[in-house]
């Protein structure tokens, strides 16, 4: 999931309501924020999408410990 790989929430404001399954292809070397950076660009150039930071209210945000 996306939240995984940003370590934030991620809210979908596509609008789309069906499931989808995706197969995204980029170059994962690098460091965690570099990585990030090329997964945003392959998000942007293979489906169109843009992660945009926001400061949006959330219902609710469920944080669980990882032993």
């Amino acid at each position: 999931a996306l939240a995984n790989d940003f370590r934030m929430p991620v809210l979908d404001e596509t609008g789309l309501t069906n499931q989808y399954y995706y197969d995204l292809k980029w170059n994962s070397s690098g460091g965690q924020q570099q990585n990030q950076l090329k997964l945003k660009q392959a998000l942007l150039d293979q489906l169109g999408l843009e992660l945009v930071p926001a400061t949006n209210p959330i219902e609710m945000l469920i944080v669980e410990r990882v032993p």
